[in-house]
């Protein structure tokens, strides 16, 4: 069934790449359906012979031509063996050597189909290779392979360069380095990197910056060193049923900074145009990051759209991805800390730890949030919430249960708190059961407004702020312990409390309220 689909799959291919260029003359049709070989230019695939030499010829044989069709052998392993890096890394890109299929230039389709075939690199001591580079590429397919790099067994020791030895990270091992093309990278395994598994970013000549437009379809990438997937600037990207996972320390290996499954750097800075777009995939066991972005002076994506998909794990960092439209996350199972920034997240489900969420200007609709029952201070920690830079962050129409920091009355480790930054929290028809929430520290206070709202027994609310009232209106109160050893102040106005143990010290007001014992 897999080679039937294969091969479908192939033919349409070719009819695309055929209607595409039927648009010109003859001469341009026979040059774009041209179809190269690995085996016509003394490759073996094998598994045992350097078939490094081979696919170079290819790929000039292919520049030449402009773009084609290139056939891997069926399930074939074509081993190579790249020539180390001579400079200690001191290039913007590998050397010739380091690179074993580089497309520059390709200004017609190009189509890799490898039909199940792998690329495997023998151990080596080079700080910077790539299996494949697109390079002003217009319109480029990759599909059906395997590549499987050298990072268990790779030659970390420092490197010579102008007579000294100098250290070196070796992070720039990639599979994939994407410069200002455009093109679909899909049904791909790619691991065992030394740096990222894939790397996108721009290209400058002559004045003129060149963007990368990029689809990732169906990927699965793992146990690179540095990041599954590096993203600089763009004009718009698609991650679509993506797969990746143990990024950075993993399976013996030293891994290198950001270890994330996706880095969104726009650290060169060109500013971007293109949307970004995550559906459907599944990201976890990633050292650092599962996704993070680059500092908010970068430049960012237009849109962000992030949708379907389950993140496990280490942080889900999106804060400084500040979108000049807007930013969005839907239907989303979330299991990591999370440090959100200006987001709209809908019918999401957290599952909350000790670092919890971190959160400013964002809007909760119809999500639900479920943390740890241990304490604050035991391991492991109890679940928190807490702002980043102040600013109000609406939940409407959420669920609650289980969000508890200590397990005393310390009103600055709670499950909402401001611990850290203070967390501006308006409420609006929203369940909690066992949940406890604090005002912070003196110099970090948060605020809370619950409207139409129900909070069972079990929960607990402290407020050690003589000036700033806690605000329930329209609400019922059934069983929940509001007070503290300090001096704080409630306001409450149309609502029912029954049975709530409320405090006796601080200022307390009832405005149209139905309070019983």
């Amino acid at each position: 069934m897999t080679v039937i689909k294969s091969v479908i799959r192939f033919m349409m291919l070719a009819l695309v790449v055929c209607m595409t260029s039927c648009a010109g003359s003859q001469p341009s049709t026979a040059a774009s359906t041209r179809t190269f070989h690995p085996e016509d230019y003394g490759a073996k695939g094998n598994g045992r012979t350097n078939d490094l030499i081979a696919l170079q010829r290819l790929a000039r044989a292919v520049n030449e031509n402009g773009g084609g069709i290139v056939v891997f052998g069926k399930g074939k392993t074509y081993r190579i063996a790249i020539e180390d890096d001579p400079n200690g890394g001191h290039t913007a890109v590998p050397i010739a050597g380091a690179i074993a299929l580089n497309f520059e230039g390709c200004q017609r389709p190009l189509i890799i189909d490898m039909q199940g075939a792998t690329i495997e690199l023998a151990s080596n001591h080079s700080t910077k290779y790539a299996f494949f580079r697109f390079f002003n590429c217009k319109q480029f397919t990759l599909q059906g392979g395997k590549l499987v790099g050298d990072a268990r067994t790779h030659d970390y020791s420092p490197t010579i360069w102008r007579g000294k030895q100098e250290k070196s990270t070796h992070e720039w091992g990639t599979g994939v380095q994407i410069n200002g093309a455009s093109g679909t990278i899909r049904d791909m395994s790619i691991s065992y990197m030394t740096g990222d598994g894939i790397y996108a970013g721009t290209f400058k000549k002559d004045g003129v910056t060149y963007h990368s437009h990029t689809i990732y379809d169906g990927l699965e990438i793992s146990y690179c060193r540095k990041n599954g997937i590096g993203q600089l600037s763009t004009d718009g990207t698609e991650f679509l049923n993506c797969h990746i996972h143990h990024i950075g320390t993993s399976d013996q290996l030293q891994g290198t900074s950001p270890m994330a499954g996706i880095d969104f750097e726009y650290e060169d800075k060109l500013g971007a145009t293109g949307d970004i777009t995550l559906r459907g995939c599944h990201i976890h066991d990633c050292t650092k990051n599962t996704i993070i972005g680059s500092e908010k002076s970068r430049a960012c994506p237009q849109e962000f759209l992030m949708e379907d998909c389950l993140i496990e794990g280490s942080k889900l960092h999106i804060g400084n991805i500040e979108a000049s439209k807007k930013k969005i996350m839907r239907r989303c199972d979330i299991s990591a800390p999370v440090l959100l920034g200006s987001t709209l997240v809908d019918s999401c489900t957290f599952q909350i730890g000790a670092t919890g969420l971190s959160v400013s200007g964002t809007t909760f609709r119809n999500c639900t949030f479920t943390g740890r029952l241990k304490g604050f201070d035991e391991e492991p920690h109890g679940s928190c919430f807490m702002g980043n830079d102040g600013s109000a962050t609406i939940f409407e129409d959420c669920t609650f249960r289980d969000i508890r920091g200590t397990n005393d009355n310390n009103i600055s480790r709670q499950g909402f708190s401001g611990y850290a930054f203070s967390l501006n929290a308006q409420f609006r028809r929203c369940t909690f059961q066992n949940v406890t929430f604090g005002r912070g520290r003196a110099n970090v206070k948060s605020s809370y407004q619950f409207d139409q709202c129900t909070l069972d027994k079990d929960c607990v609310i402290y407020n050690g702020d003589d000036e700033q009232p806690i605000i329930f209106k329209n609400s019922t109160l059934n069983g929940v312990t509001a007070g503290t050893k300090k001096t704080g102040r409630f306001q409450y106005e149309n609502c029912d409390l029954i049975g709530c143990p409320l405090t006796q010290s601080g200022k307390t007001t009832f405005k149209r309220c139905n309070v019983k014992k």
